[in-house]
């Protein structure tokens, strides 16, 4: 929902021309992508070292709360590939598609960390 309303607002300012028309930038952007994709794995570590036998994880399991945090995992790992993706075909057009597709990834990062926080406080259920 926010990255539609940061693509109406780009297309009506302009507010990341600036941005694409220089290509050290969208080579920065793939960097970062890689560096959240590690990110996203290493929470994704975390999830899976959690014992099954632990009553927080039993409680996240009953409750579904798992299939929308390796959804988060799924989800923000595909976006973060975009950018890497626009980088190496390396086609002018794509590059806005990349940073719309890098901000919604970092959105799943921040869901991410929310469920990340919740698993590492609350597991002493």
């Amino acid at each position: 929902m926010i990255v539609v309303l940061i693509y109406f607002f780009d297309k009506s300012q302009n507010v990341f021309a600036c941005f694409i028309e220089n290509n050290s930038n969208v080579c920065n952007l793939a960097i970062m992508s890689g560096t959240f994709i590690g990110f996203l794995l290493t929470i994704a570590t975390v999830y899976f070292s959690i014992p099954n036998k632990s009553d927080f994880k039993k409680w996240f399991i009953e409750n579904g709360h798992h299939k929308i945090f390796i959804r988060i995992i799924l989800l923000g790992t595909v976006f973060f590939f975009i950018p890497i993706a626009t980088w190496i075909i390396g086609i002018d057009d794509y590059y806005i598609l990349g940073l719309y597709s890098f901000i919604a990834g970092c959105l799943e990062v921040a869901g991410a960390i929310y469920y990340l926080y919740y698993l590492t406080v609350k597991n002493q259920l």
